[in-house]
């Protein structure tokens, strides 16, 4: 009886798998086009998207992917790192996935960005067990700083993995962007960077003379009855297609920001919370420290002071003020505690919980006095982390400018 139950599972078998049809052969490798020695523009990986009927259908056999996982707004993290690395090892200069473990992601700061659209997806599953996969993936390159889209090519991409649909499809997302490499048009736009703002090396530290970053006649402050007093004095810093926040810290337009946010440049535009826009010139700049700060034109800007002399202690309540992922969400406050004060790489850091996304680096945390404790910098990203943001302590910042009550130099 065994043996008659076995002979009607293979015929079944059997009429499967004449009904399922089979993927069109492969083509055979490509080679990737060479960069000319002067590299790439500066690129990230922005996203994948499925198209809509792809996503809806359980032909795809993605469902348990696409059903369980929270997809990041740049795409999944599995399908950025695998392009990353492939571009990396193909000499291209990429921004991103540089190490999410510690919260370093520089995705933003890059001049253009790669990204495709699954058009069509099939899955051949073998007598054997192996799966095959074909990748129809509309390749599109944006320039962010223009904000233009540069190219789109449309590639497919072919594997076979053994297991699992969703491990073929990863390789041959990984096909399609080999195959998108080995076109000499792509190649020739990406080694063509956009126009850059003018750009100056960081600046030396001190020499300069400034008035002291204090801020006579600031009214009293208690939060959050005073937010909207904190929210007049807390700015958005556009650098091309990436943004950040900073703190407005003297009547003379002196603002303080994080050196990532301000990248180098020689000037930055600058929004007020009234929605005007300035130009600032950027007066000192310090990547290991993480800091810079800018000069506005005119004077008689309000301003918050520094908490400089103390630290707040651990448990108080602390105020993250910033421009979070997009421009339009610009004066959102999150609440949480110092959680602790950490030192790496001879930099003093706070620790704290409240909220932060990628805009809020280089805002201000402000105590429950509307005093600014420290300058946004970073948070951790990694699975199951919540709660883990760091800034650097205006004290730490002002002692590094040269800065103190009283003095007018650096």
């Amino acid at each position: 009886m065994n043996a008659v139950v076995k002979l009607i599972q293979m015929a079944l078998l059997l009429l499967l798998s004449a009904c399922t049809p089979q993927l069109s052969p492969a083509p055979p490798p490509v080679q990737a086009v060479a960069l000319p020695p002067s590299g790439s523009a500066p690129i990230t990986f922005y996203r994948l998207l499925f198209a809509p009927h792809l996503a809806r259908s359980r032909a795809t056999q993605l469902d348990t992917v696409l059903a369980t996982r929270e997809f990041p707004y740049r795409g999944t993290e599995e399908f950025s790192w695998v392009a990353s690395r492939l571009l990396r090892q193909q000499g291209y200069t990429v921004l991103g996935m540089e190490n999410m473990v510690f919260g370093k992601n520089d995705w933003d700061q890059a001049s253009l960005q790669l990204g495709g659209m699954v058009e069509q997806l099939d899955l051949y599953t073998e007598r054997h067990g192996a799966v095959s996969a074909r990748l129809d993936i509309e390749w599109q390159l944006f320039d962010a700083r223009h904000k233009r889209l540069r190219y789109t090519q449309r590639v497919t991409g072919h594997a076979k993995a053994a297991g699992t649909a969703t491990g073929a499809v990863f390789a041959a997302f990984g096909d399609a962007l080999k195959r998108l490499l080995a076109k000499a048009e792509f190649v020739a736009q990406v080694s063509s960077p956009p126009l850059l703002p003018e750009r100056v090396p960081a600046l030396a530290k001190a020499v300069l003379p400034t008035p002291p970053l204090t801020c006579p006649g600031a009214p009293e402050l208690e939060l959050p009855r005073n937010l909207e007093a904190v929210l007049q004095r807390v700015v958005t810093i556009q650098n091309g297609a990436s943004h950040g926040s900073g703190v407005i810290v003297s009547p003379q337009g002196y603002v303080l920001t994080a050196e990532h946010v301000i990248s180098g440049l020689a000037r930055a535009e600058v929004r007020l919370r009234s929605a005007i826009m300035l130009q600032a010139e950027v007066l000192y700049a310090d990547a290991h420290q993480d800091m810079a700060l800018l000069k506005l034109p005119g004077r008689d800007y309000p301003c918050l002071r520094l908490r400089r002399h103390d630290r707040a202690p651990v448990g108080a309540p602390v105020y993250a003020i910033g421009t979070p992922v997009e421009t339009e969400l610009a004066s959102s406050v999150t609440r949480g505690i110092v959680s602790a004060y950490r030192q790496e790489d001879g930099v003093n850091y706070l620790q704290t919980d409240a909220g932060i996304n990628p805009g809020s680096s280089g805002g201000p945390l402000v105590d429950a006095a509307g005093r600014v404790l420290a300058i946004v910098r970073n948070k951790i990203v990694a699975k199951d982390v919540e709660g883990l943001a760091f800034g650097v302590p205006v004290g730490e910042l002002t002692r590094d400018l040269g800065i103190a009550a009283g003095h007018s130099r650096f």
